[in-house]
């Protein structure tokens, strides 16, 4: 695939999403101290989300929270995300998706 470095996409993310790990703060320093030679910049998010359900009582709304770690490279322009239920990638310099599958599976292979 031809590089793009005027991409149409400005942010891209690939997730794998798996069941819930309990006490996923005990994985976050080992997972670091593989990726820091490229991903040295850590930060905690706390995130809220809504979910709706609509039934025969109407609907129904629950708030959850949920605890993300973000490993990012020196530039920012990519980072690991790492939670209870999933692995991501994010990037706001995508240029072809060799070099995005490249990095996904780096992480992957250091979770």
């Amino acid at each position: 695939m031809a590089m793009m470095p005027n991409a149409p996409l400005r942010y891209v993310i690939g997730v794998v999403r798996f069941p819930k790990v309990p006490r996923m703060e005990r994985c976050v320093e080992q997972f670091l101290d593989a990726v820091r030679s490229d991903y040295p910049l850590p930060d905690e998010i706390e995130t809220q989300s809504f979910d709706a359900t609509v039934g025969p009582d109407g609907m129904q709304v629950r708030q959850s929270k949920a605890h993300l770690w973000q490993f990012a490279s020196p530039d920012k322009q990519f980072a690991f995300l790492l939670g209870e239920e999933l692995f991501a990638l994010h990037t706001n310099s995508y240029v072809d998706h060799l070099d995005f599958v490249k990095r996904f599976g780096f992480g992957l292979k250091n979770l």
